[in-house]
Parts: structure tokens; C-alpha cells; sequence
């Protein structure tokens, strides 16, 4: 770690979540292997492009895919393709989009700061359904206008409580011949995740390389529709079109593929009974601590496939969660942890990015912090 320690900082213990925030997940050493053998030489990028998707989608089950520059950038170019189809001359043209469909229709209750990324190809948000309750099929059809180039559907509990299921709004959009876009940025593990939504009748799903995959950070995935990834192509860097900016490398490319690979090949389900013991082995070590209640949840905040650890604040501890992160972040190494959404006075410790051992770093800080 000199090279943080050179910049004056102190990495972090990261219990909250693989986020860019905090630099998405630590990559395994043969990812870092594969991008160092990429850095060697020159290749084209387009060609590099199409032969590790073809490889992507191979072994995703789906019928193409493509490397974006984050899964932000995936939503970009995911939407421009539905706006422009295979046409170069139209993607040449946005973010203007005059005489193009250039409707992205979305539930109320799933907008979030993510999806400002659909703005950036010059189209215009409409929403439909509430905030806190829940949307009707009805709404979903009075929304999709001639102008309607797409529905995006954003995966994860936290969005889908008051949405209509992925089912009907597939159902509903594809009798207006409108094709439905997933964003799954967080939705693996568990690893059919990677098909399940194009199973599903989603035309292209959307994932984060730095997330759950623990490939390089500023990746994304597009997997889906082989005519639509082809029309995302001419969206996306390195050709001059609304993607430019998001470009992305070789090195990002190959290691993306690596880690996709090396994903596939994981048993999924001894890394959750790791993991569990590692929420376990905490829980233990702060149960009958005066003041506090723990829990144990089976999944993520968005229903991945991790355990989290809870900690709670009963009122007669006289400290609330706020001073319980604020005081995990000032110490040495510096602990993020997670605000439970369902209780107030709750943090929650997601084990997925910890190292061996660090769970009981975690315990001894708020036990010290506790008794102390």
C-alpha cells in the first residue's frame, strides 16, 4: 500500500459495498495478469471489441455482447442503439435526436441518480407509476407514446417493490414493438444472473465489470439482443459518437473477459458459506455488548447472493448510527459500513469485499467503541 501511503492517504476497510465510491471490488491476480499482458502490444480495438464479446456472450448464454466504460456508460450507449438502430449517420447526430424516438420510459418508483446517464443521448425521461405504490399495468401502456424508443427496467429489490415485474412490462412493450433494457449493474453473484434477464424477454441487460464480477472498475457489460449490440457498437468509443468520451482500453477489455471467466468458474456457494462465517465470527464477537442487538440478513441490500451482518443502536445506547459510522471512519485503517434501510438506528456489514481476518478488525473497533 506505499503507493497511498506516498499520497498521504489510508486505504480503507470496506464493509459497506462494492461501489465506485470506494473503488468497486479488489480484482483477483489473474484479472491484473491478463491486463498486464494486454498492456504489451497494440491491437484494434474494434476487432478486440467483437471477438471478446463474442467470447462474453458465448459464455454468458446470451446472443452477443459488448465492453462498455462502466455500467453508466452501459446505460448510455444501451439507450442510444434503441434510438438509432444500426444507422451511423443517426449516431452521428446525437444527443440531437430530431426525427428519431427519443422516449425512454421508466417506473416512478425506480428513478435514481444512475439513470441521469440515459440523458446524455439527448432523450427525455417518462415516468410512470408512483413513488410508493404500486404501478399498474394501465399506466405502462398510456406511457409508451410513437415516440417511445425504449423501457428501462432497473433489477433489484430495493426498485422492484413498487414496479410492475419484468414480466409484464416485457409482455407490455413488446406488443408496441419496444425493446426493455435492464440495468443489473449489482445483480451478481448469483451467476445465471447473467442470463436470466435476457431469458426473461429483456432485449439487452446492463452489468457493472467492477462489482460483483471483481473485474476492473471502469467496466460494463452489455449482454442481449445480437442486432441491437451491433447498433451499440456504433454508439460506443472508440468510433465518434455519444460514447466517445467513456472509452475503453485494452487492458479494461482483456480483463473484463479474465474476470468473467474466472466468475464462472467459481463455486458460488462455498463463497457464501465464507462469508457467512465471516458475518458469523463478527456477530459473535459483539453479541451481549451493552446498548446493541445484531442480526444476520442472507442477502445484499439489492438482493445479491451475500450475507450481511447487522448492528443495532437500541435508544438506551444513547448513540446513534451516525456517530457509529463516523467513528468507524476516524479510526486506524478507517471502516465503511453501510445504513440499513429498513431501521434507522441500524448499520449493516456486507463481507463481500472484506479480506480473511478483517471481520474481527471490524469487531474489535466497535466493541472498543462501545466500551469505551
Amino acid at each position: 500500500m506505499s503507493i497511498y501511503q506516498d499520497l498521504g492517504m489510508t486505504p480503507v476497510i470496506n464493509a459497506h459495498e462494492t461501489i465506485t465510491l470506494w473503488g468497486g471490488s479488489i480484482m483477483p491476480p489473474e484479472v491484473l495478469e491478463a491486463m498486464r499482458e494486454a498492456a504489451g502490444t497494440f491491437v484494434s480495438i474494434p476487432e478486440l471489441n467483437r471477438r471478446v464479446g463474442e467470447r462474453i456472450a458465448l459464455l454468458t448464454r446470451n446472443e452477443a455482447a459488448f465492453v462498455t466504460g462502466g455500467c453508466a456508460a452501459a446505460l448510455t450507449v444501451a439507450l442510444a442503439a434503441c434510438i438509432t438502430g444500426c444507422d451511423a449517420a443517426k449516431a452521428e447526430r446525437l444527443p440531437d435526436t430530431r426525427g428519431m424516438k427519443d422516449e425512454v420510459v421508466v417506473h416512478r418508483c425506480q428513478r435514481n441518480p444512475y439513470d441521469r446517464a440515459l440523458l446524455a443521448t439527448g432523450a427525455r425521461i417518462v415516468e410512470f407509476g408512483y413513488s410508493i405504490y404500486k404501478a399498474s399495468a394501465a399506466q405502462l401502456e398510456s406511457a409508451i407514446s410513437e415516440r417511445c424508443a425504449a423501457v428501462f427496467y432497473f433489477a433489484g429489490t430495493v426498485y422492484e417493490r413498487f414496479a410492475l415485474s419484468l414480466e409484464q412490462t416485457v409482455e407490455i412493450a413488446v406488443r408496441h414493438g419496444v425493446p426493455v433494457i435492464v440495468d443489473a449493474a449489482a445483480q451478481v453473484p448469483p451467476a445465471e444472473n447473467l442470463w436470466r434477464f435476457t431469458e426473461r424477454g429483456a432485449s439487452l441487460a446492463l452489468y457493472s465489470g467492477g462489482k460483483g464480477l471483481r473485474g476492473p472498475q471502469n467496466s460494463g457489460l452489455v449482454l442481449g439482443n445480437a442486432e441491437l449490440i451491433r447498433a451499440v457498437e456504433i454508439n460506443a468509443a472508440p468510433l465518434h459518437a455519444v460514447g466517445r468520451p467513456m472509452k475503453t482500453s485494452k487492458e479494461t477489455i482483456v480483463g473484463l473477459l479474465r474476470a468473467v471467466e474466472l466468475f464462472l468458474e467459481t463455486d458460488h456457494q462455498a463463497e457464501y458459506r465464507r462469508m457467512m462465517k465471516q458475518v458469523r465470527r463478527l456477530n459473535a464477537s459483539i453479541e451481549g455488548l451493552s446498548g446493541i442487538e445484531t442480526d444476520l440478513l442472507p442477502t445484499g441490500r439489492l438482493g445479491q447472493q451475500y450475507p450481511r451482518g447487522v448492528v443495532r443502536l437500541r435508544p438506551d445506547c444513547g448513540r446513534d448510527r451516525e456517530w457509529l459510522m463516523a467513528s468507524l471512519m476516524e479510526g486506524d485503517p478507517p471502516v465503511v459500513v453501510g445504513r440499513l434501510d429498513e431501521d434507522e438506528r441500524a448499520v449493516y456489514i456486507n463481507p463481500f469485499g472484506l479480506a480473511p481476518g478483517q471481520e474481527e478488525v471490524i469487531a474489535d473497533r466497535i466493541r472498543a467503541l462501545l466500551e469505551g
